[in-house]
């Protein structure tokens, strides 16, 4: 230590003076009226800073210092009224705040420390020191002594990395939280330490009210927590030591119990973070708020683009929310904003159960999606999601499927900690609905086959009104359904299951629907083809895990055309019985066809490959309804009450084994006028008989069996006033490849039928057999050739002309 100068002035005392005693000697501040002293390269040691008295012993313990100062004190004393000051000039020391044990090096500046008689202890810094390889400025005042001394001070810092000296400078548990950021940051920080009476007033009188703000210029990030990597991070940090209102009200004796280290008080902000990831933009804010046991995190996302891919999923099984991911399958990106709320408990090796530690709140834009439970990729989504208690709730949702729209106002998901799921899904709208091989391939095995084997497709949409999937049986809150199904709807005496999650189990769902499938002009086949379809089917029921349950349903068509035949008002109902799930019974069909009625029932098989049988009658089938139907010319004459019957059915063929069309029907016309038809005037013209130009038939009667594609009449005849016909042939279901015989018989022989003896011989040689081939949308060929003998379609019509 080198003294440069001083000066000392005192009060004389001499012996005898009334003022002078042993003590006066001894007391020399008192007897001091000035002095002035001036230090340089003062080496402040650990052990010089034990000997320092007073107030400065107050600084030891505060900052810690070592290394060289220059010093002045200065003391003056005047009537009434004395004052001190200190100042201290660090050479380049060493220093570390014990509020914020930041390792300060080359400690520069001024310290300077006032007293007087009227006015209590007052410092006052300006420093410079170097930390991070940047400059720290250290500013502010210390007033008063403790314990009720007043600190208000700010250290400051630009171009700082956060590295692990600043990470433990930290206070209280945040250095712990901030590590498992996995954070990379350079940027600037400002901490701001408060003591005062308000703080002591309010949380204790060794409570310090800190405040440190990091502003991260450039960073990177993986939450432990939320192990989701960010990259270009910018944004700003701030602790708190206390939060911003008192943690307890004093007490009626206005005195507060000491803060304990189970209690901390400790909060954390984010404010204005942007970062990037796999092209996707996140900006964020939130803060960490204590709460018993633990803390509260609570953040606000903001997200561009974000990539839903491997990196999002492992964040989401680190809080245990895998099960979620894998029940939807995104992909793609997305645009959402988030609001989190985590409790994180103060055991590090405690375990987040989103049940009880997660509440988020999303709306969402893009992105594309596969439910497990509906293998049916979605994209272009859109929506809000909820989610807190394990309980998920969907709103406002839209997505797209190609050409088709879905949209869903709400929906609810229990997720279980087992990893099932219970949802119940409302007014779900899909529009149109294409019936394509995706939709296919989504669909249980039963209902694939169904659509696969009744080919549906065309211009159709599908509402809703509740689907229930039930993909793991346990417990879950209860929600009634329109009718109470077992298995389905949950059972009331369970509660909301909040325990620890158990080993998941694999389980094929229960599936509730009430819905309706509206056709606009749609086509189907059971065995004829349906096309041109309008109408309704409204269906409930159960599909449990592999097969069919209780099924209901009824189906209203406005109008279609079955087999090129314009039918309207078809009704059916059908149902499915639990003890033959694999059986679909419609066991009431009706319907208007030409003006006439139809009625019958039918049956399908979901086999692996769909089984059907149907039985119709149309009864009064008016025949000028079928003549404008088909349009025929102006001199044909069509009128009268038709009556018919089909049967038909997909079996296995006795050579194959593959499933053919088979069956078999009749039609009838009693009574009619038949006149002038294209095809039938043909015929008659092949006879080359002289016959009236308005020939035609009042009678008409037909067999005829299917096979495959084929129709093979056993009978087809027609009975008129001039001429009949008898015949038998085959062709297509749809008009072609024709193959007919036809038998004319002149009306006038049926007054020889009445003579005796043998008279078939007789009258064979009068008999032709007329061949018809070719399209009835084509080309018609008609070749006559005489006939023999008699043939059974003649014996049956000559039957009828007795």
């Amino acid at each position: 230590m080198t003294t440069s100068h001083s000066r000392l002035n005192m009060v004389p005392t001499v012996p005898g003076d009334d003022n002078f005693d042993a003590w006066s000697i001894l007391n020399f501040e008192d007897r001091l009226r000035s002095l002035n002293v001036n230090l340089t390269n003062v080496m402040i040691t650990p052990e010089l800073c034990e000997q320092i008295p007073g107030k400065f012993a107050e600084v030891k313990d505060m900052f810690h210092p070592s290394g060289p100062v220059s010093a002045s004190f200065k003391f003056q004393r005047s009537p009434g009224m004395w004052s001190k000051q200190l100042i201290i000039e660090p050479q380049g020391m060493l220093a570390t705040y014990r509020g914020f044990p930041y390792r300060l090096k080359n400690v520069r500046g001024r310290v300077v420390h006032t007293l007087s008689e009227n006015s209590s202890d007052h410092i006052q810094m300006d420093l410079l020191a170097d930390g991070a390889g940047s400059t720290i400025s250290i500013k502010g005042a210390i007033k008063g002594t403790h314990p009720d001394n007043d600190v208000d001070l700010r250290i400051a810092g630009q171009g700082i990395t956060l590295d692990d000296e600043l990470i433990n400078a930290m206070p209280d548990d945040n250095p712990e939280l901030i590590r498992k950021l996995h954070a990379t940051a350079f940027g600037d920080f400002v901490a701001i330490i408060r003591h005062n009476d308000q703080v002591r007033r309010q949380f204790g009188p060794e409570a310090y009210d800190n405040q440190f703000t990091i502003k991260i210029r450039q960073g990177a990030m993986n939450y432990e927590v939320f192990p989701y990597p960010l990259e270009n991070m910018s944004g700003t940090l701030v602790v708190r030591t206390l939060p911003e209102r008192p943690a307890r009200l004093p007490s009626s004796t206005d005195q507060t119990r000491p803060m304990t280290e189970e209690s901390s008080t400790t909060t954390l902000e984010f404010n204005d973070f942007q970062a990037t990831r796999n092209g996707g933009r996140l900006r964020a804010s939130g803060r960490k708020d204590p709460a018993p046991g633990g803390c509260i995190l609570s953040l606000n996302l903001d997200g561009e683009e974000i990539a839903l891919d491997g990196d999002l999923q492992r964040a989401l099984a680190a809080i245990r929310m895998e099960n979620s991911w894998k029940s939807f399958e995104p992909s793609g990106r997305m645009n959402c904003a988030v609001r989190v709320k985590l409790f994180s408990k103060n055991d590090p090796k405690a375990t987040i159960y989103p049940a009880e530690d997660l509440e988020l709140a999303m709306a969402f834009a893009g992105g594309i999606i596969k439910p497990t439970f509906f293998p049916y990729q979605m994209q272009d989504l859109a929506g809000r999601v909820t989610y807190a208690k394990g309980r998920a709730e969907l709103s406002e949702f839209r997505a797209r499927h190609g050409k088709s729209e879905i949209t869903l106002p709400s929906s609810e998901i229990l997720f279980r900690p087992s990893g099932g799921y219970w949802a119940d899904i409302r007014n779900l709208r899909v529009t149109p609905l294409v019936i394509d091989d995706p939709f296919l391939a989504a669909l249980a095995p039963g209902l694939r086959s169904a659509c696969t084997g009744l080919e549906l497709k065309g211009a159709m949409s599908l509402h809703a009104a509740r689907v229930v999937i039930d993909e793991q049986p346990g417990p879950y809150m209860p929600r009634s359904l329109p009718i109470a199904v077992r298995g389905v709807e949950p059972d009331e005496t369970m509660p909301v299951n909040l325990a620890r999650p158990i080993e998941p189990q694999n389980f094929l769902p229960t599936i509730y629907w009430d819905a309706r499938l509206i056709l606009e002009s749609a086509s189907m086949y059971t065995g004829v083809d349906w096309d041109n379809i309008r109408g309704t089917f409204a269906t409930w029921g159960l599909y449990k895990g592999d097969k069919l349950g209780a099924v209901r349903g009824n189906l209203v068509f406005e109008q279609a055309t079955v087999a090129k035949q314009p039918v309207e008002a078809v009704t059916a109902s059908l149902r499915v019985d639990p003890r033959q799930p694999d059986v679909v019974s419609i066991p009431s069909i009706r319907g208007k066809l030409h003006g006439g009625d139809i009625g019958g029932e039918a049956w399908v098989v979901l086999d692996s490959k769909v089984r059907y049988a149907v039985q119709l009658n149309a009864a009064r089938v008016r025949l000028s309804e079928v003549a404008r139907h088909f349009k025929l010319p102006p001199k044909a004459h069509l009128e009268g009450l038709a009556n018919a019957q089909i049967y038909f059915a997909n079996r296995p063929d006795e050579r194959t084994g593959e499933l053919v069309l088979q069956g078999g029907g009749a039609i009838d016309v009693p009574n009619g006028k038949m006149l002038n038809l294209p095809v039938l005037l043909n015929l008659i013209k092949v006879v080359k008989l002289r016959v009236p130009d308005d020939t035609g038939f009042e009678e008409a009667h037909a067999m005829f069996h299917i096979h495959g594609d084929r129709l093979k009449f056993g009978q087809l005849d027609l009975i008129g006033n001039a001429i009949s016909l008898g015949g038998e042939g085959e062709m297509k279901t749809d008009g072609s490849d024709i193959h007919f015989e036809f038998y004319p018989v002149w009306t006038k022989f049926k007054e020889m039928f009445a003579l005796p003896g043998e008279w078939s011989g007789a009258i064979s040689k009068r008999f032709l057999k007329i061949k018809v081939t070719g399209d009835f949308n084509g080309k018609m060929d008609y070749r006559a050739e005489p006939v023999p003998a008699i043939v059974e379609p003649v014996k049956r019509v000559i039957k009828r002309l007795k």
